[in-house]
């Protein structure tokens, strides 16, 4: 990083600074990536700021701007693609067509946050005006933390790493863009979306609305500290309107049943409501200092049901000949997303060798199975989760939609109504 790199304490405490400043402004648990990634981002952060040391680079970040602004860009992951969830996509059309009709003459309010580099707003938007809708008929909002993605997602450019799955630009909503792999959203599927750079944690830059039909706010209560993650729940629950709904990834869902959210349609939508108050979220796990591991061992963590690997120690800095370690749990994720899911699905088995009390690793590991179209294996990894945590709502999810689609609906009913007892248990025990 320079040519005389400082003492190990003091880079120790700089990666706490970050953290902590990352956690106060944005809510950001910098231990759901590892401290590795922390690592990465300051150093490079440093490299490229032209400051001329750590010390002055971490004075200009303390006073936001410029450098703060690049930080959080560097930190916020912004991996997304066009028609993810093509259930819920298809749910979503007719959901909101029905309640466009109910509304009169007021559009539908729509926000997506944190909206990435644009791709979920834009897939809103084609899936609504495919169902018949007008641009005229609704308004979405687009709000990210990061000014890099939201200054992306403005351009419309969707490039050809943002269709998989089967996905395809159809004619009418994008056009090519000459000379590049690209491809541009029409200006009809582009004239109902305002982005926005916004703070969903201190609410800064938000839109002010008398309340939205939907919210997306996918994949990112996973990256959020606890009390972080219950102020977003209860500012999302404000935006909403009393018929609202709010669709979160799939590693979430438990923290909404928690927190007193309802399953509105098939488990796999990830969709839920809201028939009254968020309730509180029990405090997050604590690991006696006697079990702490010595090294870097990421385990899972089930906080409100979102589980997330956390690291629980700083593990001392590698010299350049040192082996790397096993590759994280988003860094398998990512290379899933890459397309390479026979590579993550090798790395994924390799993970749960070293931990196998894993629940998101078993999670992730039927995620891939999924995707390979191996749906025993799907299954097995889900059952797996589950003998680990038998109270893990998102593996219960999936098994059951799993089920259901293979036409054993007692079975899935079953495990339906596990989901509704664990939730009803929270409830009695806070009330």
């Amino acid at each position: 990083m320079h040519a005389k790199d400082p003492p190990v304490n003091a880079e120790i405490s700089l990666h706490s600074d970050v953290a902590a400043l990352l956690g106060a402004r944005i809510g950001f648990d910098a231990e759901t990536l590892g401290p590795s990634f922390l690592e990465a981002v300051v150093e490079r952060a440093v490299r490229e700021s032209g400051a001329e040391d750590e010390r002055s680079w971490w004075q200009a970040v303390e006073g936001g701007g410029r450098l703060w602004q690049q930080l959080v860009d560097l930190v916020v992951v912004s991996e997304t693609w066009m028609f993810r969830d093509p259930a819920a996509c298809e749910h979503l059309g007719r959901v909101l067509v029905q309640r466009r009709e109910r509304a009169g003459r007021r559009p539908l309010r729509i926000l997506s946050c944190p909206c990435s580099t644009g791709e979920e707003p834009y897939t809103v938007a084609i899936t609504l005006l495919q169902a018949g809708l007008s641009p005229e008929d609704f308004a979405i909002d687009a709000v990210d933390v990061s000014a890099r993605a939201v200054a992306q997602a403005e351009q419309g450019r969707i490039g050809r790493h943002s269709f998989r799955g089967g996905a395809t630009p159809q004619p009418g909503f994008f056009e090519p863009d000459a000379g590049t792999s690209s491809w541009v959203v029409s200006p009809h599927a582009r004239g109902s979306i305002r982005f926005k750079v916004g703070n969903l944690v201190s609410g800064d830059g938000l839109p002010r609305t008398d309340g939205f039909d939907l919210i997306l706010c996918r994949n990112l209560l996973i990256y959020l500290l606890p009390q972080a993650r219950v102020a977003v729940l209860e500012r999302l629950a404000g935006m909403l309107r009393p018929d609202g709904l709010l669709i979160v990834g799939n590693a979430e869902a438990g923290v909404l049943v928690q927190a007193g959210f309802r399953i509105e349609g098939r488990p796999d939508w990830f969709a839920f409501h809201l028939p009254g108050p968020v309730r509180p979220l029990p405090p997050p796990p604590t690991t006696p200092a006697s079990a702490r591991a010595t090294t870097e061992r990421p385990a899972a963590v089930a906080y409100g049901g979102a589980l997330q690997v956390r690291v629980d120690s700083m593990p001392p800095r590698r010299s350049a000949s040192s082996q790397p370690s096993r590759l994280s749990l988003e860094q398998i994720r990512a290379r899933a997303d890459a397309g390479d899911t026979q590579a993550a699905l090798t790395e994924c088995r390799r993970y749960l060798d070293e931990s196998p009390q894993s629940v998101a690793a078993y999670l992730l590991f039927a995620a891939l199975h999924a995707a390979s179209g191996d749906l025993a294996a799907t299954q097995g990894s889900l059952r797996r989760a589950l003998y680990v945590d038998p109270d893990c709502v998102e593996a219960l999810m999936h098994l059951a939609a799993i089920l259901s689609d293979r036409g054993d609906g007692s079975a899935a009913n079953r495990l339906r109504a596990r989901v509704a007892r664990l939730a009803a248990a929270v409830e009695d025990s806070q009330s």
